[in-house]
């Protein structure tokens, strides 16, 4: 049996920590409050590195994936039942959460329609997109795996390149190339999991480091001058597509990829195993975790520059809660899978 790859587990750590992370600025007052104090600028810093969380997610799927073909099997077998089956789960507890915490009202109609048009739990958005990547993705690998040579790859890679991701930087003031495909940015991460699997981006740890600290800071200065004085601009030269993105979570990828960890202290490999297991229903179920934690936090420190200090508490608060919520829908889902296949067994 092949041993299971430690980094990938840390990459998918690495991502639902910065999911997290990312929360608090959207939740925390940041996006209704002007750029014009130190604290203020240290967080656009911060929200601009965790904005690799989703990335770093589609960037392994494409790691992972990109050798699936199209078959009865890939479409109707676990792993889009599992995912889907842990969304639902998590909508029902977070339908049940609202009615009962946030005293919202549902019928049974709204409830089912909640959970069928993904907004059941919150931040499902990326299950709405997941599912037709999933699809897509024995299709996607074909015109990947058609491609022969390296050169074709990165040409390939290039086109993509100037479709979603080109527009975040020629367009921040004016438009001046189409951005008709801006919106394909998934894709363009899946395929540069594809490409890092198989061609990897091999870059020695400490420049690897060294050309990310760097690279940050030139971004979040960037950021912090293109957003002084006014509120935060949430367009596409910051947002999931955008180029500082992409070069940001492939440095991030390459560096968690390469980290050498077969030394690492083996309760802090379960440890991250297990988050990393847990990861999918831990990003759903953290919209509870964050209305609990968020509210604690505005009622109290009413000063959003003063908030940044409470990161270092509310997002790791939040981070357990979520692994306790997400670990508990893993646990279910096991459970009734294992039910259904012995009702299976037994017709």
């Amino acid at each position: 049996m092949k041993e299971r790859n430690i980094n990938l587990d840390l990459i998918r750590s690495v991502a639902i920590f910065s999911v997290l992370s990312v929360h608090f600025f959207l939740n925390n007052g940041f996006y209704n409050y002007p750029i014009v104090e130190g604290r203020m600028y240290i967080m656009v810093a911060m929200r601009t590195f965790f904005m690799i969380c989703v990335p770093l997610f589609l960037i392994l799927t494409g790691y992972l994936m990109n050798k699936k073909k199209i078959s009865a099997k890939y479409f109707f077998g676990g792993s889009i039942r599992k995912t889907y089956m842990i969304y639902l789960m998590v909508s029902i507890c977070c339908i049940i959460f609202r009615m009962v915490v946030e005293k919202e009202k549902f019928t049974f109609f709204t409830a089912i329609l909640s959970i069928l048009d993904f907004s059941g739990a919150p931040y499902s958005w990326y299950i709405e997109m997941y599912i037709g990547l999933f699809l897509l993705i024995p299709f996607l690998n074909m015109i990947w795996n058609g491609i022969e040579e390296q050169r074709g790859h990165i040409i390939f890679l290039m086109v993509l390149f100037v479709c979603t991701v080109a527009p975040s930087i020629l367009n921040i003031k004016y438009k001046i190339i189409p951005a008709y495909w801006e919106n394909l940015w998934p894709f363009t991460y899946y395929f540069l999991g594809c490409y890092l699997k198989k061609y990897d981006l091999k870059l020695k740890i400490k420049y690897n480091l060294i050309l990310l600290l760097v690279f940050n800071l030139l971004i979040s200065i960037f950021n912090g001058y293109m957003n002084r004085n006014g509120y935060f601009q949430r367009s596409n030269f910051v947002e999931w597509g955008s180029w500082e993105n992409v070069i940001n979570s492939c440095l991030v990828f390459a560096l968690l990829l390469h980290l050498p960890l077969s030394s690492l202290n083996s309760s802090i490999k379960k440890m991250i195993l297990k988050i990393s297991e847990v990861s999918l229903a831990m990003y759903l179920i953290s919209s509870c975790s964050d209305t609990i934690v968020y509210h604690f936090l505005n009622q109290r420190i009413l000063s959003v520059p003063q908030r940044l200090e409470w990161y270092f508490i509310v997002v790791p608060v939040s981070f357990l809660l979520s692994f306790i919520g997400g670990q508990f829908i893993v646990w279910l889902n096991k459970g009734v899978d294992q039910v259904c296949k012995k009702k299976v067994l037994k017709n």
